[in-house]
């Protein structure tokens, strides 16, 4: 009876320090993505150092900075037009909140381009699929 008790007493504190262990174990991250493809000109992919940086930003709280929650850089773009792929952590979305991608151009340090307008994405009916439209920028 005495080895029973100890056995049940035993396989408590051992099930108590595994759920408190495993309470102390950070949420595992929720890489998605958003795709789309960059209309560029064909002129621009024959210049050299060419580098396309495409950010995702956090708008909820309006301010000159928004807050990044994502950067990709593509260099040297083969053809036209480009098609990206961008990982953001699904715990960083909020139902309530605003998101946009913005996207600049650069030869070098110049930047010769940009989205045309910030793209709305994820919440609120917005998409993960996109087309961003460039212009010139003087």
């Amino acid at each position: 009876m005495t080895v029973y008790i100890i056995t049940i007493i035993s396989l408590s504190v051992l099930l108590s320090i595994s759920c408190s262990t495993a309470s102390k174990i950070p949420p595992q991250r929720v890489y998605k993505p958003i795709t789309g493809s960059i209309l560029l000109d064909n002129s621009i992919i024959l210049k050299k150092a060419i580098a396309i940086n495409i950010q995702l930003l956090d708008v909820t709280i309006p301010t000159d900075d928004a807050i990044q929650l994502s950067k990709q850089i593509i260099k040297n773009p083969k053809k036209i037009p480009v098609n990206f792929s961008m990982r953001f952590d699904e715990h960083d979305i909020k139902s309530y909140g605003s998101y946009i991608i913005r996207l600049s151009v650069y030869e070098g340090e110049t930047k010769i381009y940009k989205s045309t307008h910030d793209i709305a994405v994820l919440t609120k009916g917005n998409p993960d699929i996109i087309e961003i439209p460039v212009e010139q920028v003087y």
